[in-house]
């Protein structure tokens, strides 16, 4: 899959492919959405599009927003990434449109379970003797 395009302030962006592990720090089942209140689906979204933005362009939001750390709550930043975004005057809906193709393509990154499966089976290496 190629890296989609979002149109998000005033120019369109191809989106970069986030990290694994913060692809794997975003992943939730369809259920686990499903159960989401909309406050957390947007902060989801929102961590999703400023990890998969590239580095050298232009935030649209009035903050760059800081590189996303393991250690990070993942509500508590992209809350603060969603509000900086409709503080630029950007509507609800095209952070949503673009939080949304941000968080499928940070989904269509991660390992295949096939994938998972054969790293788990790959036999240790021989320790020297």
């Amino acid at each position: 899959m190629d890296a989609p395009t979002v149109n998000l302030g005033k120019h369109p962006v191809t989106l970069a492919r986030p990290s694994t592990f913060a692809a794997l720090s975003l992943a939730r089942t369809s259920d686990q959405i499903a159960t989401l209140p909309h406050p957390a689906i947007f902060a989801l979204q929102a961590t999703a599009l400023a990890t998969c933005w590239p580095a050298g362009k232009t935030w649209p939001g009035k903050v760059p927003p800081t590189p996303w750390k393991a250690s990070m709550d993942v509500d508590t930043y992209g809350a603060a990434i969603f509000d900086d975004l409709i503080a630029a005057d950007l509507s609800i809906s095209e952070v949503m449109r673009a939080g949304t193709t941000a968080y499928r393509w940070a989904m269509s990154t991660l390992p295949a379970d096939r994938e998972v499966k054969q790293a788990e089976d790959f036999p240790e290496a021989p320790t020297g003797g």
